[in-house]
């Protein structure tokens, strides 16, 4: 019998279940077993070859790029409504210590990040932007979401979104 997932948080996806696509494993092409199953009902499978974890049959890019493009509007709106309307939360953002957050900390260990390029995609409220970028990386940030990447820009100051 196949896990069903615990919900995380009530933002879950209504996919048109009608219209999804079948898909090989993204890395190796092989075909995948499943694994489980997630909230939103889409399988989890993995890898018979590279042992990957992968959905299939999964939504198309379309159906992903309207998911994504509206997720604040749609999944964040009243956090969003909160970090600009409220200039302290976007102070503490700004003054996030990079060494108390465990995957800025993470890559650290790995790699020094002054004066290095960054590039986050998907950057949603642009936190990991600002980490990096006090830990002295030069930070890009691609969001098909307008509303992320006005507020990354024209409140955080982050231009090369």
């Amino acid at each position: 019998m196949v896990q069903h997932l615990a919900q995380l948080d009530r933002r879950i996806p209504s996919w048109d279940m009608t219209s999804l696509v079948e898909r090989r494993c993204p890395i190796c092409r092989t075909v995948g077993d499943e694994v489980c199953i997630r909230p939103d009902l889409l399988r989890v499978r993995s890898c018979r070859k590279c042992h990957s974890y992968f959905i299939s049959p999964s939504p198309t890019e379309d159906m992903l790029a309207q998911f994504y493009s509206t997720y604040y509007a749609k999944h964040r709106a009243a956090e969003l409504r909160q970090y600009l309307e409220d200039e302290m939360l976007v102070r503490e953002m700004l003054a996030l210590d990079p060494s108390s957050d465990l995957k800025v900390k993470t890559i650290s260990s790995f790699v020094d990040l002054r004066e290095r390029r960054v590039l986050d995609v998907g950057f949603g409220m642009g936190q990991n932007l600002v980490l990096m970028r006090k830990s002295g990386a030069h930070v890009s940030g691609i969001d098909i979401d307008p509303d992320s990447v006005q507020f990354v820009r024209d409140v955080l100051g982050i231009k090369n979104v």
